[in-house]
């Protein structure tokens, strides 16, 4: 019964102190960020431009959902879809431009031949170790 009741303890213990970190995340996000880039991606999708969306690890999937949402799935009524495009979805492109060329270069590669102007590149992040794309 006593190591149930401790086991317990530093249960609600870990809970508490990752509803904390969680807090502290949640008071560093850019919300004027988040506002001023969903207004740009709704303005380049009302002037009919293609969104670029790209992310590495388990930001990639979130990439992937968000363009697939833009295509089709965002609506129980469907509506006309918006032209979006993943890049890390090409893993022979990717696998192969990287270990033939280099990682650094990968989404501008592709940008290069898909879209002359391509002014609306989402990249997805979860942490601050990327190299700024021009």
């Amino acid at each position: 019964m006593r190591l149930i009741i401790i086991l317990n303890y530093k249960m609600n213990e870990n809970i508490i102190t990752a509803l904390k970190e969680h807090s502290r995340s949640l008071d560093k996000i850019d919300r004027d960020g988040i506002i001023r880039a969903t207004k740009l991606i709704q303005k380049a999708l009302k002037a009919g431009n293609t969104i670029f969306w790209c992310g590495n690890g388990g930001s990639a999937s979130q990439a992937n959902h968000l363009s697939a949402e833009l295509i089709g799935g965002m609506y129980k009524e469907k509506k006309a879809p918006f032209k979006s495009v993943c890049l890390n979805v090409d893993t022979a492109f990717i696998t192969a431009w990287s270990n033939d060329d280099s990682f650094d270069n990968i989404f501008t590669r592709q940008l290069e031949v898909i879209s002359s102007k391509w002014r609306y590149f989402n990249c997805i992040i979860n942490q601050w170790k990327f190299k700024k794309y021009n």
